[in-house]
């Protein structure tokens, strides 16, 4: 069996789902395998340059993750939204990618500060001072962040991940697939009830 989780550094509805996967990792990771894919919500041609109309968006569906998840999102957060940003993914995919590696028991730590930083403290998403502050925040060794998050290694490697998601199907962010043999069941996501998601994953 093995867990597919589909997520972005830069999604608000990844935001208030993070809480309830991680739970799930740490409850299950030593029985079944987790592989973490950023998606590439925002990248390339696709990268989000904050209008005014973005920033209303963002903020309703910030609005709507408060209600229906754990979350709230920080004044810092709602200020960015106030400035010409542009949310670009890949960045902090790869940043993700590179944390990922550094630390196998639980990548989740280093996605939660990046959350926290974004979501929270509304920092530039395209400074990579960001990520190594990151790094450097979860206890990641810098020197070897440094080097694997500025290779063509990493860069290539994102890519990757994220052409998967597209040849899995997967099109909207959170998203929760568990292949066991031959099938692949999907969970209909729910941002609060972590007992729901426990018995999916039980009856499967």
């Amino acid at each position: 069996m093995k867990f597919y989780y589909v997520f972005d550094p830069l999604c608000v509805f990844c935001y208030g789902f993070s809480p309830i996967i991680h739970k799930l990792y740490n409850d299950y990771k030593e029985d079944i395998e987790f592989e973490l894919l950023p998606g590439g919500l925002w990248i390339d041609s696709h990268k989000k340059l904050v209008t005014p109309q973005v920033a209303i968006n963002l903020t309703k569906a910030a609005k709507k993750v408060e209600t229906i998840s754990d979350r709230v999102f920080g004044e810092g957060f709602y200020k960015l939204l106030e400035t010409k940003h542009v949310f670009d993914s890949f960045i902090g995919s790869k940043a993700f990618i590179t944390a990922a590696e550094l630390d196998e028991s639980d990548p989740f730590i280093y996605l939660e500060k990046l959350y926290e930083l974004t979501f929270i403290k509304g920092r530039d998403t395209n400074n990579e001072e960001m990520y190594i502050e990151a790094a450097k925040e979860t206890g990641l060794d810098i020197n070897m962040f440094k080097e694997l998050f500025g290779s063509k290694e990493k860069t290539n490697e994102t890519r990757k991940k994220i052409n998967k998601v597209r040849e899995i199907g997967v099109k909207s962010y959170p998203s929760l697939l568990l292949e066991k043999e031959d099938e692949t069941h999907s969970y209909d996501i729910n941002y609060k009830d972590y007992d729901s998601l426990k018995e999916w994953v039980e009856s499967i």
